[in-house]
């Protein structure tokens, strides 16, 4: 995320100064807070809507990530069902070189290719304004840069007094570089958190918030037939239960930047499975490396347990780089457990495989979301808050087990018997959970088309005074099942 630019020619003068710090995020902050200030000192007067308007999505794509692209192509199809499919034009911000796992027609790509702030600054200043679209936006647990690359670019578009959105937002541990950013140079931006507990932390560094959803609840999985085809072609005989597993490596997070290791591996045959791309790399310590041993081994053993001989086991990779931990999983549940990744199937495909289990244990938050429609018992796994504040919402804290925890075999036990115990109920619990997030989806588009009109008066016609379902576009037929139902 901060370019090749060891390579380059001729190197930014921040870049240069990034490269020799002994502290690089630290420096890279203080480039993005120079750069904004700079631009809130400027005097921007806001200029004349041109048509289409322009705006820049920041978020975490390219990488094959299923979670994070089925976002953004949602927030874009909400936008074109709102607006009209012509009156934006996007342009998505690309992190990685995988393309995205659910692309986007007409959508324009930019990839970080040079110093971020940098890039940061020449697209949010070329656009009408911005989008950040990642769901982990404002926490430090998964990478500083990574939220500079979104909070950046909301705080340089609030700066230039542009549309500045967090759309879908979560909210978690941040460290003191990060809050003390966001608290100063985000409080402009409007942030359509995904939850109760997200807005509360945001609300409390003085942003703009709302209460909304986050996007993917609206995404259209494929044929139920076609899920049982790639089950079938993986081993199901068509009549076993079947559970998904979603399982992550929880603890080679923060991903950090590392100027020297890269030096290191200058001309190496091969790339370490710990190089995350470009100057950045994941956790790796010895005791890294053993928590996360122990939660492969504690999971491999509740699911033995669980599956004996009745249940057709199959692993399922939501980002490219979950094959690893697919991997790692299978070898000790003997070998012979099929995995199916999102670098092999579609992200409709993989919604779909997942919405056909019997039951769900998962690491990725967004495995979750995407199977609940359908009405799937599902176990969280659960690596920082995102998991158990969802469980929350659903009522059933009881289905979260921390991925850390000493006991894990054991917990995760309960947890599969408890999601067994009363289909009814958690089916119910379910159905009511979707209907709410579409709602909160409907009035999150209203507040956005609302911020809108304020910014830009006379660029849409929409009555921001309708019902919630004026704003939501067209769902699946399983998800409209559940809301006539919890009507």
């Amino acid at each position: 995320m901060v370019g090749n630019g060891l390579d380059a020619g001729v190197l930014s003068r921040r870049l240069r100064e990034f490269l020799r710090s002994s502290s690089p995020e630290v420096t890279m902050f203080r480039h993005m807070e120079d750069i904004v200030t700079r631009h809130r000192t400027r005097g921007w007067a806001r200029t004349a809507r041109e048509s289409p308007l322009r705006l820049f999505l920041a978020g975490y794509s390219g990488t094959g990530n299923i979670g994070a692209d089925i976002r953004v192509a949602e927030m874009v199809r909400q936008l074109r069902y709102l607006f009209g499919p012509r009156a934006i034009a996007f342009e998505r911000l690309a992190v990685g070189d995988h393309g995205a796992a659910e692309p986007v027609p007409d959508v324009g790509v930019v990839k970080v290719d040079r110093y971020l702030p940098e890039v940061l600054e020449d697209r949010v200043t070329a656009a009408d304004g911005v989008v950040a679209c990642e769901g982990s936006m404002f926490k430090s647990s998964f990478s500083n840069v990574l939220a500079l690359l979104l909070t950046g670019s909301l705080a340089l578009a609030s700066a230039q007094h542009k549309l500045a959105v967090a759309w879908g937002a979560e909210a978690g541990e941040m460290d003191p570089l990060l809050s003390d950013f966001v608290e100063r140079f985000c409080a402009e931006a409007l942030t359509v958190a995904r939850n109760p507990a997200s807005e509360r932390l945001l609300a409390g560094l003085g942003l703009r918030t709302y209460l909304g959803a986050d996007p993917a609840w609206t995404y259209w999985p494929a044929p139920r037939e076609r899920a049982e085809e790639l089950l079938r072609s993986a081993g199901w005989d068509g009549t076993r239960p079947i559970t998904c597993v979603c399982p992550v490596n929880p603890f080679w997070f923060p991903v950090r930047p590392d100027v020297g290791r890269v030096r290191e591996l200058a001309g190496a045959a091969e790339d370490p499975a710990d190089h995350f791309g470009a100057l950045l790399f994941h956790e790796k310590s010895p005791e890294s490396a053993r928590r996360y041993h122990a939660y492969l081994d504690q999971l491999a053993a509740a699911l033995r347990e669980h599956a004996r001989s009745t249940r057709f086991l199959v692993l399922v990779g939501m980002e490219r780089l979950d094959r690893r931990a697919c991997a790692d999983l299978s070898e000790r549940l003997g070998g012979a457990v099929p995995i199916l990744t999102a670098d092999e199937l579609s992200a409709a495909e993989t919604v779909a495989v997942l919405r056909r289990a019997d039951l769900l244990v998962s690491s990725r938050y967004h495995a979750v979301l995407t199977a609940t429609p359908g009405l799937v018992p599902t176990v969280g796994v659960a690596t920082d808050e995102r998991i158990p504040n969802l469980m929350h919402e659903l009522g059933r804290p009881d289905l979260c087990v921390a991925a850390d925890a000493p006991d894990l075999e054991t917990r995760l036990g309960q947890a599969i018997a408890a999601a067994g115990s009363d289909i009814d109920g958690l089916n119910a619990a379910q159905g009511r959970l979707v209907a709410g997030q579409i709602t909160r989806i409907g009035f999150g588009g209203r507040r956005v088309a609302e911020e809108l009109a304020r910014l830009h008066p006379g660029f849409h016609r929409l009555d921001t005074g309708a019902s919630w379902e004026r704003f939501v576009p067209d769902v699946d037929p399983a998800v409209a099942g559940l809301l006539e139902s919890n009507a």
